[in-house]
């Protein structure tokens, strides 16, 4: 009877350790990708607010989408950067993104990660020229990593009203 407590009570240690072992395991990969990605976030932001079209496409897998704020979709990374090219020569020539803060990061799987980001859109134009006032705007976004690399899968571009929680 004894032997069958001590039985029981080393398979219940045994099961309690090693999830909790797996766990500690994916929360320090979790904590280091979550550190590539807050980098990634800065590369996608500063390339954004240097206007470099083909940089910010090159943030997405080939087959990536982007959703702007019109509800303009633009599939794959030459398509997106075709979207940007004349934003960027017009109404976003002086746009920078500001204040931007990386609100969530859940990983849905080792190597998918789904991101809302929030920021301040400032320095567009109006179709008249005239300059807009800031804005808030948040991105929800769907990262996968590819051969150790996080890259935009699906992104969401979506205007916040003023005094929008965030």
């Amino acid at each position: 009877m004894r032997s069958i407590r001590v039985i029981l009570a080393l398979a219940l240690v045994i099961l309690v350790s090693v999830p909790a072992r797996r766990a500690q395991g994916q929360a320090k990969k979790s904590d280091a990708d979550a550190t590539a990605i807050q980098q990634f976030v800065d590369g996608y932001i500063g390339d954004f607010n240097r206007h470099d079209a083909h940089a910010v496409a090159s943030r997405f897998i080939e087959d990536g989408d982007y959703v702007n704020g019109g509800g303009i979709l633009s599939h794959g990374q030459k398509d997106i950067e075709e979207h940007f090219v004349p934003l960027f020569a017009g109404p976003l020539g002086s746009a920078t993104r500001e204040h931007v803060t990386v609100k969530n990061v859940r990983f849905l799987a080792p190597d998918i990660a789904s991101l809302d980001i929030y920021y301040d859109l400032t320095g567009t134009k109006a179709s008249d020229g005239t300059a807009n006032p800031p804005r808030p705007g948040l991105y929800a976004a769907t990262l996968v990593k590819q051969k150790g690399q996080w890259l935009v899968a699906v992104l969401h571009e979506i205007g916040l009203g003023e005094g929008a929680r965030r």
